[in-house]
């Protein structure tokens, strides 16, 4: 009777062994094929150049200067292929491939199973209304992966110019939904 308790009970603790030595963790959790989703908006103050260039090619008078303006403009949204691929025990690179666009590549580090993203440099595009501007950016930020979604989140810093204004980041609201690919 002792003999099947105890090899009921070494049964079990070898199923129970089992079944939690398969979860993923750590890189192995990220590690992977993704389609993406990027979008959010950048807080910016928005500053009227002194002597702005004007469309037909001449400039303007230059000008008292004003004060900034904050504005929110949403980012142009973007979406596309993510790799993420292990590169050592505890660091990843992730590689954002935007249809028709841009190839990003940005390493992350894994603490447990939240993801560090290493700051890295990239261009963002807003609207302002019926003009595009580029803004040369810095991003970092961090992530969690739920079942078979990443969810990263960004934070920006930077700046660009459009032919009237300057603008300069003061905060940001960017978000990244990846999806992985089956």
């Amino acid at each position: 009777m002792k003999t099947y308790i105890k090899t009921g009970a070494l049964g079990l603790c070898l199923a129970l062994m089992a079944f939690t030595s398969c979860e993923k963790e750590g890189v192995d959790l990220y590690e992977g094929f993704y389609s993406y989703k990027l979008s959010g908006t950048l807080t910016l103050d928005k500053q009227l150049i002194e002597t702005a260039e004007l469309p037909d090619g001449g400039t303007s008078e230059p000008s008292e200067p004003s004060e900034p303006q904050e504005v929110t403009l949403h980012l142009i949204s973007e979406s596309g292929q993510m790799n993420v691929l292990k590169t050592s025990a505890d660091s990843l690179i992730i590689t954002m491939n935007a249809i028709g666009g841009d190839v990003l590549v940005i390493d992350a580090l894994v603490n447990g199973n939240d993801l560090e993203i290493c700051e890295f440099s990239r261009m963002a595009k807003v609207e302002d209304g019926s003009r595009s501007v580029s803004l040369n950016c810095t991003a970092s930020g961090s992530g969690k992966k739920y079942d078979d979604v990443i969810i990263l989140d960004f934070i920006y810093s930077g700046s660009g110019s459009s032919t009237l204004y300057d603008y300069t980041v003061k905060s940001s609201s960017v978000k990244c939904v990846a999806k992985v690919n089956k």
